[in-house]
């Protein structure tokens, strides 16, 4: 798929950077290994800018977190070494959860099971609308997007093909930067 940056979702614009480093660390599986990622920025409001960082490893898995906050508030720290998004195989394509980072304190967030108002009022946009346009082919309950059903089958999350990196990127700054830039509490 080829994808024109830079892209908007809701407040923020992202831009995909030309570097693209290998790796070496944990896998979303707990497995040592290397790989490579790309990465991206995310100016928002208030002239807030971060970097991510899109993990492909060797493994065949893939995840996003924050790579560098830049002048961010400490906040977003956290971001760093934990709450990233995990990117699955689903049936050719590829899926993420749409949980939402809530600050529990000043400096300190975790991810929360979010309804749609839930993330449109977190991001400070519409979620399904902006993932949708980015080229997301299904947003449901994981029970109706993937046909399975189990503890997380009512958790919210997004579809969309393997060659579409702008919307797990995009996923990312909804649910994780966007709240707690916008302050959402839990």
């Amino acid at each position: 798929m080829s994808e024109e940056w830079p892209v908007q979702a809701g407040a923020f614009e992202i831009s995909e950077l030309s570097e693209t480093p290998t790796i070496s660390g944990q896998t979303p599986g707990r497995v040592k290994s290397r790989g490579r990622a790309n990465l991206y920025e995310a100016n928002g409001p208030e002239g807030l800018s971060v970097i991510l960082r899109y993990e492909f490893w060797e493994t065949g898995e893939c995840d996003i977190h924050l790579h560098d906050r830049r002048d961010a508030p400490p906040r977003f720290d956290r971001l760093r070494h934990g709450l990233r998004l995990v990117v699955e195989p689903c049936d050719g394509d590829r899926l993420v959860s749409l949980r939402q980072a809530q600050l529990k304190n000043e400096n300190w967030s975790n991810l929360f099971d979010a309804s749609e108002d839930d993330l449109d009022a977190g991001a400070g946009a519409a979620v399904r609308d902006a993932l949708m346009k980015l080229g997301a082919t299904a947003i449901g309950p994981r029970r109706l997007v993937t046909g399975q059903d189990g503890r997380s089958g009512g958790r919210l999350c997004a579809r969309f093909p393997v060659d579409c990196d702008i919307v797990p990127v995009a996923a990312y700054v909804l649910t994780r930067i966007a709240p707690i830039a916008n302050g959402r509490r839990a």
